[in-house]
């Protein structure tokens, strides 16, 4: 992340040993968060070493060699790991020193050498003290190291992760959806950094096990191999069922894929579902991959529930079977000393015992993401050779093309998706420099599939292809950022005025960025939605042009502009500014494939290209001064620089300032943050989502329970060791203590059942509420959200609110239960001393106070942070064909490495946080162990060996309970920052009721389809400038109506205001005489039928997305299908052909047949076309119009179109014009007029004479 040079820089850079050596160099951070809101600039930046620049050059080529991620993380990070798992080991003998001091002391009170004991035992106290301070330190750095390690391994993951994403292989790229690449850069990340945690707990836990069995066998002796005899039939118990929840974590990770894979193409289509009315069917099948998941969770929570329980039952099996065969079979007396030490030790012994299989459940999490994702970067990558240019050949190769002047060749060539059905077979084509080349073809030939040909996207299955030079390139469906409209021109290259005036004025957007609120520098919405069509394709086009390649690859750029814009676009930019340029433009206008200008025509049918050479061709001159002299194609290796010519510009905007306002109009707002501690608004919330105060005493009162019977268990045991009565009888004191222990194990299950059960409920509540609020969120919310924030709440919050919010408060419930005991039973012992304590316990509150502020702030910022990430990942993914085109991988790996250091700054912080207050708890938490240990050997005349056990006992935990209560406490708090962002969606404002209870009903309505607009006024978002102003039209039932107007003009608008996709700003739109605003948006969008202009398919099979509600006979599918002529596209695999995820498996205009299809099957009274035939040829697109003539003879049909022999036979034609209705009458009477827009359009398409034609008898 770039910083100012007045920006916060990193302070342990200055800090002094001393400083470092208990953070106190993050002090400066903790007081301004403790007394205002962190904001993003106030975290400090990565040192050079951790940021994706300082671990790349190291991380890439190291995979690139070894192929596996562990090998690259062994040979890069495994000196500074061992490091860290030398410190742990350290760390093992000072956690079992506890245990060894209260032996001693015990031993030592017990001892009648009362002057000898003494010395000694203040002697082990400070050494206890200086243990634990030592312990502290070690930890507190070792986790710090840990930490740092998390963040290179981040920069890594993510940017191999990414560039394998730009350098898949078309075939796997339809194989993998959106949502899969989402969890790998989310969940299989986070599993895998979570392994470098626990890794070294999987061989240190059994050394502390081992450790701590050698200990009691020196005091309890031969007793302890029968504990750990106990310890060996248990563990293929807990190994079944480690193996089992590493299946089930399996299964929700698959589900998770599953849901998020639904999610991604959902939010993707939400304006075409919308206007389908299909909200609640996707819904339902959301909520149906929800419930598979559920029933997932559930079952790794029961499995978690079995494995906590034997945590339990086998420590309580080994202590009572070990006693026992010490009092029983090997007769020896107990003592307080021998008690107590042992049961300390059983208590060690239970740490690693209750945490190992957590610990290998983890690493085997990781372990499987290691899998998924080297499988992934093991994926098959677009061949870099499909492609020969200038610099790949050698020179004898290259020698005849250069004479030749070659810009394209393609020999004896065959491609295809599919080896078996190749969609060319012997494909031969020279195309020269300077060309503008044509081509076209009926729907589905292989048009755009001759594009990814020269791309190199279409795998080769034999012969060469070769490119002269570097490539703009048009894809079918324009692909825009998320970002200005100048930005999305520039596309990363410098701004140059006279040149970028050039583009701006011969891709015809100079009135369009004058009517915009700030000009180019308008941000421009998710996927362009904020822009119509024409202005979406215009723009893309600009940036082909403004990049200045050498060769245009131009996919249908002009199927989406009017007549005017059209003749305009190919007048002043194809035939003017990329005069000399070599262009292969793909479209389907006849008067373009017929014009004198055109060099060569190419049609495309059967997989043969059909060459007709225009031998006529005429010279156009025009004053427009192309973009560049022809360019000079590099035909010499390692000359690849870019040489810009001087340009002679006539439009005036080149010597003006930049085009439009000077602001920044933003859509996409900066995405919210609560502030301060989480509301207790959410608490409650998600309490009731859990099951309400029912469900919170149920747990209280388990919890409660367990812990009572836990201190009768201990006391039970305290005094069967200091009464001689007792130990006479040893087998009831041991059968007391044994049942004692079952009880406590099965509470220990109630425990762990009642809390993973209201987890899950609430899980499941909040995930359906925000997923209804999001599907009953209006277009607004989705116009200014971004996806990948979107994505980000239904993958990482609702997993923290499955896994995390669940377990932080176990975990929480527990600390604090037993950490109230602790101090209550140690109160009861020191009486007076107690007082000590006071300031302890005050400290530490105030330092949890001091640490919980700042914490949450940074939580929620890390939030924050990673959705930019998430959703520059999913924007490239989207439009990597064009990234790769115009050969942007590294601007755009450069960006996203900006990001992940964005989001890894925040991570570093928030762990460099927990790290500062675990060493002053641990700290503290020494200072007050001395405390009490000290008062109870001060009260050693007054209390029992026994009290002294139990309450020495239950210090040596208050330090864990104090330090994890405040670190828990403050994860509970930051756990809840997931339910409280998704409680923030469950409250999105929603649309319109959806049904009216007592209004008209699909039966009824409409019946005639008259439509009448009256005064309407419309605007895509408040405050936005009227894109409708004061329409008012009366449409007859069965009328055939046209709507046309230059690009920009309102078209599509006028269908949003009668869809209701935004209310309107004023008047009012009726269908049959019933006012529109007093219908339900499911009953008003059911009843009109939509045929959109960029079609979206769900992945899935035909049938489901033909009839998704199962509502027709197959016979009625295959009708329709056969209507629009895809009966022999589909015959192979019929109804159940798959469909692939956006429906890559089918052409763009081939899926706007698929909706015309679904269109047909409703026999809507209303029906809307938006340029449904866009993307087809004429002789397709007239073979529909019969078909929708014949089939919608009775309904109302409303087409909005730019080709107007799609409107020509019309009854009756309405004219926009900057959002305002300037013309409706019949075509002939318009064209009688002999002015006026419809008149000027039709005049420069070549239209004057059909419409004559059409209108005479």
């Amino acid at each position: 992340m770039q910083r100012s040079q007045d920006g916060p820089t990193t302070p342990v850079a200055s800090a002094s040993l001393a400083s470092r050596a208990v953070f106190s160099w993050v002090l400066p951070l903790l007081r301004l968060g403790h007394t205002r809101q962190l904001d993003q600039s106030d975290m400090w930046p990565l040192e050079a070493s951790n940021a994706c620049a300082g671990v790349i050059p190291s991380f890439t080529p190291t995979y690139a060699a070894t192929k596996s991620l562990l090998r690259t993380f062994v040979r890069l990070h495994g000196r500074r790991f061992a490091l860290i798992g030398l410190a742990q080991l350290l760390l093992v003998p000072c956690t079992l020193y506890g245990p060894y001091v209260l032996h001693q002391v015990l031993s030592t009170l017990e001892s009648p050498e009362e002057e000898w004991s003494s010395s000694l035992l203040w002697t082990t106290l400070g050494s206890l003290f200086l243990i634990q301070v030592t312990a502290a330190l070690l930890s507190a750095h070792t986790d710090y190291l840990d930490k740092v390690l998390v963040v290179r391994l981040t920069a890594g993951l993510q940017h191999l992760l990414f560039e394998k994403t730009l350098r898949l292989d078309a075939t796997c790229r339809k194989r993998i959806s959106t949502g899969d690449l989402t969890n790998y850069f989310t969940s299989d990340i986070n599993a895998i950094l979570r392994v470098t945690f626990y890794i070294h707990y999987l061989w240190l836990m059994p050394l502390q096990i081992v450790i701590t069995l050698v200990l009691l066998y020196k005091i309890i002796s031969w007793a302890t191999f029968v504990g750990v005899a106990i310890l060996v039939l248990g563990a293929p118990i807990t190994n079944v069922l480690v193996k089992l929840r590493y299946r089930a974590m399996d299964t929700l990770m698959a589900q998770k894929d599953a849901r998020m894979r639904f999610v991604h193409e959902v939010v993707g289509a939400i304006q075409i579902l919308k206007l389908q009315a299909a909200e609640d069917a996707v819904l339902t099948k959301l909520l149906a991959l929800r419930v598979k998941e559920v029933q997932s969770l559930r079952r790794l929570f029961a499995l978690a529930s079995a494995t906590i329980s034997m945590a339990y039952i086998i420590p309580a099996t080994v202590t009572v079977a070990s006693l026992a065969t010490y009092t029983l079979l090997l007769r020896q007396d107990v003592t307080v000393a021998k008690v107590f030490g042992a049961l300390a030790l059983f208590n060690s012994l239970s740490t690693p015992l209750n945490n190992f299989p957590h610990t290998l459940t983890s690493a085997l999490t990781g372990l499987v993401s290691v899998r998924r994702l080297d499988a992934f970067l093991a994926l098959p990558e677009r061949p870099v050779d499909n492609v020969q240019t200038p610099t790949t050949l050698s020179p004898d190769q290259l020698a005849p093309l250069a004479t030749d002047k070659v810009a394209i060749a393609i020999d004896d060539g065959a491609f295809g998706w599919d080896h078996e059905k190749p969609i060319f077979t012997d494909l031969n084509l020279r195309i020269h420099q300077g060309e503008l080349v044509v081509v076209h073809g009926l729907v589905g030939e292989g048009k755009s599939s001759l594009c990814s040909i020269l791309l190199g996207e279409l795998d080769k299955l034999r012969g060469s292809v070769f490119v002269g030079g570097r490539v703009s390139y048009f894809s079918q469906q324009a692909w825009i950022q998320n970002m200005t409209i100048r930005e999305n021109i520039l596309f990363g290259k410098p701004y140059d005025r006279k040149k970028y005036a050039a583009v701006i004025d011969a891709c015809a957007l100079t009135k369009d960025l004058a009517a915009l609120p700030a000009g180019d520098r308008t941000e421009i919405g998710q996927k362009g939605v904020n822009l119509s069509g024409g202005q979406k394709a215009r723009i893309a086009l600009a940036r082909a042009c403004y990049n200045d390649g050498d060769v245009f690859l131009l996919d249908s750029p002009l199927s989406a502009v009017d007549a005017i814009v059209s003749n305009e676009i190919f007048t002043k930019c194809f035939l003017g500014l990329l005069s000399k340029k070599t262009v292969l433009l793909v479209t389907h206008n006849p008067e373009i494939i017929a014009s004198k200008h055109v060099d060569r025509t190419i049609e495309i049918a059967n997989g043969i290209c059909k060459q007709t050479i225009n031998t006529a061709k005429e010279a156009f001159d025009s004053a427009l001064s192309p973009l560049a002299a022809h360019p000079k194609v590099v035909y010499s290796k390692g000359d690849a620089e870019y040489q810009a010519s001087e340009m002679r510009v006539e439009s005036p905007m080149a010597a003006t300032s930049p085009i439009g306002a000077t602001e920044t109009h933003r859509l996409i707002q900066a995405e919210a943050r609560s502030e301060g501690r989480v509301s207790p608004r959410v608490f409650a919330n998600y309490m009731r989502a859990a099951g309400g105060p029912g469900a919170v005493l149920l747990v209280l009162f388990v919890q409660m329970t367990w812990q009572t019977v836990v201190v009768g268990r201990d006391l039970w045991l305290s005094h069967w060791a200091s009464s001689p009565e007792m130990q006479a009888n040893a087998g009831f004191g041991i059968c007391v203590y044994a049942g004692l222990c079952v009880v406590v194990a099965l509470l220990v299950v109630c425990r762990v059942l009642s809390i993973s059960v209201a987890g899950r409920r609430a899980s499941r509540v909040l995930f359906e509420d925000m997923a209804r609020a999001l599907y009953r969120a209006p277009m607004t919310f989705f116009d200014t959200t971004p996806a990948g924030r979107i994505l980000n709440r239904f993958s990482g919050d609702v997993t923290k609110v499955d896994l995390d919010v669940t377990f932080t408060y176990t975990f929480f419930i527990g600390t604090l239960s037993g950490f109230l005991l602790s101090v209550t039973t140690s109160i009861v012992a020191m009486g007076w001393y107690a007082l000590a304590l006071v300031p302890l316990l005050y400290l530490y509150y105030m330092i949890g106070r001091f640490y919980i502020a700042p914490a949450r702030d940074v939580e929620r910022l890390s939030k924050v942070a990673s959705s930019p990430m998430l959703q520059w990942v999913a924007e490239t993914i989207d439009g990597a064909v064009v990234v790769r085109a115009f050969g942007h991988e590294h601007r755009f790996a450069a960006h996203h490495a900006a990001t992940v250091d964005h989001c890894n700054t925040t991570v570093l912080v928030r762990q460099v946080l927990q790290q500062w207050l675990l060493l002053q708890t641990q700290l503290l938490s020494a200072l007050l162990v001395l405390v009490i240990t000290a008062a109870l050997i001060g009260l050693r005349d007054t209390l029992s060996p026994g009290w002294i056990g139990i309450v020495f006992n239950y210090a040596l935990g208050i330090p864990g309970s104090l330090q994890y209560l405040i670190q828990d406490s403050s994860d509970l708090e930051i756990a809840m920052v997931g339910p409280e962002r998704i409680i923030e969606y469950t409250q999105i404002p929603p649309e319109a009721p959806r049904v009216i209870p007592g209004a008209v009903s699909t039966q009824s309505w409409p019946s005639q389809g008259a439509i009448t607009f009256e005064n309407v006024s419309f605007r895509y978002k408040e405050n936005d400038p009227l894109v409708l102003k004061d329409v008012s039209v009366a449409l007859r039932g069965r009328e055939k109506v046209g709507i046309v107007g230059r690009t920009g003009a309102g078209k599509s608008s006028l269908t949003m205001a009668l869809f209701r996709i935004n209310e309107l700003a004023a008047g009012s739109i009726s269908i049959d005489g019933i006012n529109c605003a007093s219908v339900g948006l499911k009953t008003l969008r059911e009843s009109i039928a939509i045929i959109p202009q960029n079609p979206v398919l769900f992945k899935g099979t035909l049938r489901q997305y033909l009839d998704p509600f199962d509502q027709f006979q197959d016979d009625d599918l295959w009708n329709v299908l056969r209507k629009v002529n895809l009966v022999e596209r589909i015959e192979k695999d019929g109804l159940s052909s798959d469909v692939e995820e956006n429906g890559e498996n089918f052409s763009v205009g081939e899926r706007q047949m698929l909706c015309m299809a679904r269109a047909l099957l409703l026999r809507a009274k209303v029906v809307v076309m938006d340029e449904a035939t866009a993307a087809m040829d004429h002789a397709t697109d007239q073979k529909l119009q019969h078909v929708i003539r014949t089939a919608f003879a009775d309904s109302t049909v409303l087409t909005i179109a730019h080709r107007l022999d799609t409107v020509l036979d019309c009854d009756r034609i309405l004219v926009l014009d900057h959002g305002r209705l300037v013309q409706s009458d019949s075509p002939s009477n318009l064209i009688a007029q002999g002015d006026g827009i419809f008149f000027e359009l039709c005049s420069e398409g070549g239209y004057l004479d059909k419409v004559h034609q059409a209108t005479t008898p």
